[in-house]
């Protein structure tokens, strides 16, 4: 081989070498996806919410405690590009209560969420969670 081809092929291989060990190029949507909190276990989008102009879905979030089975579960109004509220439903983390899945449903009154509480946990029931404009909630036993 002569040196001007061997010089080509070994620029080549250095060159293809640090493209691939070169990081990718900065990228916002990554950089908010890496930068999440890596005792986050679950997070929904779930039905829309809307209040005079403005409009979005909401969102579930469950971020796990070192505590086993212990969660923190948290309710947001998102919009196209805010987080508008967020609501922790601190009985589930203060009962110690093991969420086995939960359901949803918005009426008139606004957004009401079903919360099971799966077995193993002592209770092992469904509670209803009323949510009210004013960024309260009421947290009970479901009635039905």
């Amino acid at each position: 081989m002569s040196v001007n081809r061997f010089a080509a092929v070994a620029t080549g291989a250095a060159l293809a070498a640090a493209m691939w060990s070169a990081p990718a190029a900065a990228d916002n949507v990554s950089d908010a996806i890496a930068a999440l909190d890596p005792a986050i276990t679950h997070m929904r989008i779930f039905g829309e919410w809307k209040k005079d102009e403005a409009e979005g879905r909401y969102r579930a979030i469950i971020r796990r405690e070192a505590e086993p089975d212990v969660i923190r579960f948290f309710v947001q109004k998102v919009s196209d590009d805010a987080v508008v509220s967020t609501i922790e439903l601190s009985e589930i983390h203060d009962r110690k209560l093991k969420v086995a899945g939960y359901n949803f449903e918005i009426d008139q009154f606004g957004l009401t969420l079903f919360v099971e509480v799966g077995p193993g946990d002592a209770t092992d029931i469904t509670y209803e969670v009323f949510f009210n404009e004013d960024g309260t909630y009421m947290f009970q036993p479901a009635s039905n």
